[in-house]
């Protein structure tokens, strides 16, 4: 299918017209007048335009004058055939009717009283995606894939790992969208996800978990409301002695220095007293180079669990020690192998 293109249309014209009433009573609704021209002429045209050269018109109440005005169709570029109900069908009942009069596999099916704008290269994009095997989707296409399939039975409650993981920024949006849609209509959507700006977009309550124990719950606005964040950074050699300092502000376990980023101390106060923790600091001497505030999602939990990390059974990500540029050997575990030190049955692949 690599080079699809919708050549067919079935279009439903034998409408009973019964909302449109007495305008309908002689001229059908898709003859109505619209912009100086019968509304079908716009819909043929449109059609037209996306490629399709032949319309199998599917008629009923009022057949003769649908006939009668489009004839064979070459007086709006396209090649006119009819299915005639020989009685109210229903749309179900036409479609069957009018698919009998179809070449092809692949046709568009719309109402001659209704207008519609198609891509081709969209929908041939998608006609192509449809045969292919699910191994040969793209991350992103698995993710709504894995989504789609979540939502099939309509559950009352939603968990999802990571769902945003492998999505393009609209693709991001729209999820969030969703489950804030899902939300809304009284269902509990439940994520785990690391993408902590996300979460913060999206979330009404939020669990933090480090090491496996949770260390922080509530609602995202109590939470940051309550848990804002002051950073300060020092030079290196005074995080000791400024921490000390800024544990009097609050209490021991609110004041963490930075393990990657030397020099620089996460405070769980206020952003209001952003100015107290600096005036507290130059008193005693010590000069902040760096100073920001605010409850960001990220940065409380970044001062929540910065400690924690080495106990993370999935292990933890070292920084490079910008005093070496590369990491040193005393990091290895100690029952790791240095490169150099490769067992004798081991081999390089």
């Amino acid at each position: 299918m690599s080079d699809v293109i919708v050549r067919e249309a079935l279009v439903l014209a034998g409408g009973m017209a019964t909302r449109l009433g007495g305008p309908a009573a002689e001229v059908p609704k898709c003859l109505q007048s619209v912009a100086g021209r019968p509304f079908l002429d716009h819909v043929v045209w449109n059609l037209r335009r996306q490629g399709v050269r032949r319309v199998v018109l599917c008629t009923g109440r009022l057949h003769e004058a649908v006939e009668a005005h489009v004839g064979d169709g070459s007086a709006l570029g396209v090649e006119a055939v009819y299915a005639r109900e020989p009685g109210p069908l229903g749309t179900a009942g036409a479609v069957a009717l009018g698919a009998r009069e179809l070449t092809g596999d692949l046709a568009f099916v719309c109402n001659g009283d209704s207008l519609f704008d198609v891509n081709q290269l969209d929908l041939a994009l998608h006609l192509r995606r449809a045969s292919d095997a699910v191994s040969r989707y793209s991350l992103g296409m698995k993710q709504r894939l894995g989504i789609a399939g979540a939502l099939l039975n309509d559950p009352a409650l939603l968990l999802l790992d990571e769902p945003s993981n492998g999505l393009d920024p609209a693709g991001i949006v729209a999820i969030r969208e969703t489950f804030r849609h899902l939300a809304s209509i009284g269902k509990t959507v439940f994520v785990s996800s690391h993408l902590l700006a996300e979460v913060q977009q999206m979330a009404d309550v939020v669990g933090i978990i480090a090491a496996g124990r949770l260390v922080r719950e509530g609602s995202m606005e109590d939470l940051l409301a309550s848990e804002g964040v002051v950073r300060v950074r020092v030079q290196p050699g005074e995080v000791a002695a400024a921490s000390a300092l800024l544990v009097r502000l609050t209490a021991p376990d609110r004041v963490t220095p930075s393990p990657t980023e030397p020099g620089w101390i996460s405070v769980q106060v206020a952003p209001s007293r952003t100015a107290e923790v600096n005036r507290s600091l130059a008193e005693a001497g010590i000069y902040a180079s760096g100073l920001s505030s605010g409850n960001d999602l990220e940065e409380l939990f970044l001062a929540l669990t910065g400690t924690m990390g080495s106990a993370d059974p999935d292990g933890t990500f070292t920084g490079i020690d910008p005093s070496v540029g590369r990491l040193a050997p005393t990091e290895l575990a100690p029952t790791e192998l240095a490169p150099t030190e490769l067992a004798p049955t081991e081999v390089l692949s």
